[in-house]
């Protein structure tokens, strides 16, 4: 192989171990040795003696490189049906980590990926079967396989990570755990920061889990611009969200809040050009009782706001906020225009059915909160609660059938 390189390519700097095989589909204790050997021979073998012979070259030429060994998800935990697979796979894991500290010194870059199920020939009996789509989508973040050229991009990432080993966990195409102990996100702002980003990125890291309330607060306290704006992870912004909201704002001072739509997004429609002609309407006090028409992603509102998110609350803390400003005078505007995206149905996706109850009960005690503060009389509070009742019904309607007819 680095025959045929040297006289077609030239130097080498960069190898990626791609090859990969899984013969044997089926019970652990069921496989055969010879299985088990071709297994073993292309999925770690290979590997190792391909980056022995590239790190070699290295040396010889005294020269810096970079290994990516395609690892996978199967072999960063149980692989049932896969048990051999899985089991080449977490020792190519193992291999890379050692790799990287004793080739570090040396300027020998060596990453792993671990992807989900992707739609190559390996996996063609896999994504054959509904059934095992279903099994993999459903731990995936996007809910579907990935595709080759998502990997390959994954690669080029890799290719960038410093040093130190990394790691990328890929599921339906998406990098979802962590760089070095650190996640995707943390790890890209860090890297900004170090390139001496023109925009000021300050990490703030939460020892433990304390709920989305306590979390925006701690980011809000922190804060020192004019404005303050949310992202979840499940959601995108569109490219200029920021600069046009904010401009709007401008233009009105006298607002405090402003969101806008933000659609399940799909990349065959969603349109990325500047947005034209900005409307916005006015958020009455009735149209914040009936309907949380302002998704947190959505929103950008002023710093100097005396309202917080109230941190005892894990469910609805965001539309008790909105309410508590709307409710108390002070200007909110919905923009008619999307200016972000979700990437997930807001009711009818998997195993959110459960969380209905609670997420009802936010909402119910939202409407509690702003009647016992005088934001709202008796009547109101009994006609709201009534109709989100109302609303909670047809939404385990909307999710018993979804479910029965998308199984």
């Amino acid at each position: 192989m680095y025959a045929w390189a040297d006289k077609e390519v030239g130097d080498l700097d960069i190898l990626v171990n791609n090859a990969g095989t899984n013969p044997h589909f089926g019970p652990l204790l069921d496989v055969t040795w010879a299985l088990w050997d071709k297994t073993f021979e292309v999925n770690l073998k290979g590997p190792f003696e391909a980056a022995r012979q590239m790190v070699r070259r290295l040396e010889d030429k005294k020269r810096k490189g970079a290994i990516i060994n395609v690892a996978s998800i199967a072999g960063l935990g149980s692989a049932p049906a896969q048990g051999v697979y899985g089991m080449t796979k977490a020792s190519l894991i193992s291999m890379t980590k050692t790799l990287a500290v004793e080739l570090g010194p040396l300027g020998i870059r060596i990453n792993a990926i671990a992807p989900g199920l992707v739609n190559t020939r390996l996996s063609a009996v896999l994504i054959q079967s509904p059934d095992l789509v279903k099994i993999y989508s459903d731990h995936s973040a996007l809910h579907r396989y990935g595709e080759p050229e998502e990997i390959a991009d994954s690669i080029k990432t890799a290719l960038e990570v410093d040093p130190h080993y990394s790691i990328l966990y890929l599921t339906g195409g998406t990098i979802l755990k962590e760089y070095k102990g650190q996640s995707e996100l943390e790890y890209y702002l860090r890297r900004l920061n170090a390139n001496n980003s023109p925009v000021q990125i300050r990490i703030i890291t939460l020892d433990q889990n304390v709920g989305p309330g306590r979390a925006r607060n701690s980011g809000w306290h922190e804060a020192s611009q004019r404005y303050i704006a949310f992202l979840d992870a499940d959601d995108t912004w569109h490219p200029s969200k920021l600069s046009h909201q904010i401009a709007w704002m401008e233009r009105n001072p006298d607002v405090d809040l402003t969101g806008h739509p933000c659609p399940v997004f799909d990349k065959h429609v969603v349109n990325c050009d500047k947005p034209k002609n900005i409307t916005a309407r006015k958020i009455s006090r009735l149209d914040i009782l009936l309907s949380n028409n302002l998704p947190t992603t959505s929103v950008v509102l002023r710093r100097d706001i005396t309202y917080r998110f109230d941190p005892r609350m894990r469910y609805c803390e965001d539309y008790l906020l909105w309410m508590q400003i709307v409710l108390s005078g002070l200007p909110t505007w919905r923009i008619d225009v999307p200016l972000g995206y979700t990437h997930k149905h807001a009711y009818a996706e998997s195993g959110l059915s459960k969380n209905l109850w609670k997420m009802e009960k936010g909402e119910l005690t939202a409407y509690r909160y702003v009647w016992a503060s005088g934001l709202i009389g008796l009547s109101h509070y009994l006609a709201a609660s009534a109709v989100s009742l109302v609303k909670y019904l047809r939404r385990v309607l909307v999710v018993h059938f979804y479910v029965k007819y998308h199984p």
